[in-house]
Formats: C-alpha cells, sequence, structure tokens
C-alpha cells in the first residue's frame, strides 16, 4: 500500500512540474480532496501537502474516490507527458499492431519515429499490412514512411499484403511506389506470397493477383535455384500448381495466355 502511495504521490508531483493544473468537478460531497491535499488546485491560500502515511489513510477510506483521481490522473499523463525509455521504442510498434489511429498520432507526437522497428526487424508498415490496418498504413505512408524498406528476412509489406488477402493495404503500398518486383534474398516475389496465402477468398486472392500483374509485376521472378526450399527455381503459377491452387492457375495461364509448356 504504501508503494502505491509513492506512485500516486510521484504522478501528482509530476504533474504539478510540467503540466497547467485543471479544475475538475467534484461530485457531491466532495471528490478531490487527495489532489488538493497532494498540492493540486486548491481554492488560492496556502496548500496542504499530506504525507505518505496521510495519503494511505485517505487511499483506506475513499476507495471510490482514489479510483476517480487515478483515472483521471492516467488521462492527463497520457496527454501531457513525454513517453520515455522503452515506452517510447515500442509505443509505436504496438499501435501499428493495433491499428489504433489515436495511438498511432499520440506516439508519433510523443517522439516516436517513423523508422522504428519490431524485436524483429520489421518496419510499422510490416505490421500493419499482416494484422490487416490500411487507414494505419496510409497514415504511416502519409508521413513519409519508406513503402520498400525489408524486414528482417528481405520481405516487403508489399508481399506481406498479398499474402494475408489485405487489398486496400496493397492499393495503399502500390499507389505510394512500392516496387511490386521485389524479391527475398531468396527470390520470393509477391506473386509467391499470393500463393502462399491462407487467409483471404479464391476471389480476393485472384483480384489480388490482377493487382499486382496490373502494376507491372513480372510473372516470370523465380526462387533462386540454391534457394533453401523445395520451391528453388519455380516461379509463382509453378508453385500454386504445385499447391494444387487451380484456381490461381487457371487464372494466370488465362490472364498472361500462356500455354501448357509454358507452366
Amino acid at each position: 500500500m504504501l508503494r502505491l502511495a509513492s506512485v500516486l504521490l510521484l504522478a501528482l508531483a509530476c504533474s504539478r512540474a510540467h503540466a497547467q493544473p485543471r479544475a475538475h468537478t467534484s461530485p457531491a460531497g466532495g471528490g478531490n480532496e487527495a489532489a488538493q491535499g497532494a498540492g493540486g488546485g486548491g481554492g488560492g491560500g496556502d496548500t496542504k501537502k499530506m504525507s505518505d502515511e496521510d495519503m494511505v489513510k485517505w487511499m483506506e477510506e475513499n476507495p471510490e474516490k482514489l479510483d476517480e483521481i487515478m483515472s483521471d490522473m492516467g488521462h492527463e499523463m497520457k496527454e501531457e507527458h513525454m513517453l520515455a525509455g522503452h515506452a517510447r521504442q515500442v509505443a509505436l510498434i504496438s499501435a501499428a499492431r493495433t491499428g489504433n489511429l489515436e495511438d498511432i498520432r499520440f506516439a508519433l507526437r510523443e517522439g516516436c519515429k517513423i523508422t522504428d522497428r519490431s524485436e524483429h526487424n520489421e518496419t510499422v508498415l510490416h505490421l500493419s499490412a499482416q494484422w490487416g490496418h490500411p487507414d494505419a498504413i496510409k497514415h504511416f505512408l502519409d508521413e513519409g514512411a519508406d513503402p520498400n524498406l525489408p524486414d528482417g528476412g528481405g520481405q516487403s509489406a508489399l508481399a506481406l499484403a498479398a499474402h494475408w488477402g489485405e487489398k486496400a493495404a496493397l492499393k495503399h503500398l502500390l499507389e505510394a511506389g512500392a516496387n511490386v518486383n521485389h524479391q527475398t534474398p531468396e527470390g520470393q516475389s509477391a506473386l509467391h506470397a499470393v500463393v502462399f496465402g491462407n487467409r483471404a477468398s479464391k476471389a480476393d486472392e485472384i483480384e489480388i493477383i490482377n493487382l499486382l500483374l496490373d502494376a507491372g509485376i513480372d510473372h516470370n521472378l523465380s526462387y533462386k535455384k540454391e534457394a533453401r526450399t523445395h520451391h528453388a527455381g519455380m516461379r509463382a503459377i509453378g508453385v500454386a500448381k504445385q499447391h494444387k491452387k487451380d484456381h490461381l492457375v487457371e487464372h494466370m495461364t488465362k490472364r498472361l495466355n500462356l500455354g501448357k509448356d509454358e507452366l
């Protein structure tokens, strides 16, 4: 309990040091005695400072008022104080995963960088693409995020959007100039990524194939012959055939006007 009292006193002290006092509307019977006693918002005379022991006693006697003050203080701390240390490093990464635009704007405003990466070397675009947050991707791109930065495995955000069936995210990335012919070090392309996808419907996979082809992707991009995969040397259409994704094989064959000897 003493530890909680110290935390609350520290939070109140930080608020007084860094922010202009706010007027709080007290509920009937008065709801901010602790804040006033700790030095916040008295009536203009000398403010009374509570000791740790007095604070503990007050908390034990007023648990519902403590909840109210802690809630108000949490809001003020978020709105008025800089993120610090590790929290600053991970705030934007966490917001990219959730796609919460309010949290994204807050993190950027509080000093996070658009170039921040996750522990797996993913950019904010990679995270938002794979978690399905096109609005977040659009915001990051508007803020200057580079659509062509690879993640730790050399994968592009575009390929992740293609893999997970995120059409809106894919469109944003293409409009921002993402390299449609990007390949990983082993040669995987965005077309290959579509074949390996399992979240999109067949219709969406075909639409994504069309978006990539319309953007100029080279359907002949292949895994490198020395790639450490049993797909080494194969194009996307060959991988689709191997994995019995007949709807993709049929569509690409017709769309690209391929003969049987070209599959």
